[in-house]
């Protein structure tokens, strides 16, 4: 239960990681994509 407590604010923190690493990802693709590689 403890466990549980600790996770769950990580867990959220690892979505908000989540979404802005493809948020990095989809706009060096795009750079990318702008260069022509």
């Amino acid at each position: 239960m403890l466990l549980r407590a600790a996770v769950a604010p990580s867990r959220k923190d690892l979505g908000l990681l989540a979404s802005t690493f493809l948020l990095g990802l989809g706009l060096l693709q795009l750079m990318l994509g702008t260069f022509g590689f």
